[in-house]
């Protein structure tokens, strides 16, 4: 099973948590805390874990492609939610 990780840094980690579990609530099944989310789409599952500094990301799928879908998914909306901050770098490494 594919799996990436990913470290984006920003003091608004939990916002964005949030927003993201929020949003997604509405169309999938989402687990979440304060510092912790989980996002659970047909093609893969996100882990997100909210820091001081960082949001960290853990991706996992049944396949590649699966897998490149998800990261995918997980930046465009967090790229909408962060455009004040403009787009935070997401460099998704292999785990």
């Amino acid at each position: 099973m594919p799996l990436s990780r990913a470290t984006v840094a920003t003091p608004d980690a939990a916002r964005y948590l949030k927003r993201l579990c929020n949003h997604f609530a509405h169309k999938l099944p989402v687990e979440q805390t304060d510092s912790r989310g989980v996002l659970r789409f047909d093609f893969g599952t996100c882990r997100l874990d909210a820091t001081a500094d960082a949001l960290l990301l853990d991706a996992e799928a049944a396949d590649v492609e699966g897998l490149e879908r998800l990261q995918n998914v997980v930046v465009s909306h967090l790229d909408r939610f962060a455009w004040k901050e403009g787009q935070l770098p997401v460099n998704w490494q292999a785990a």
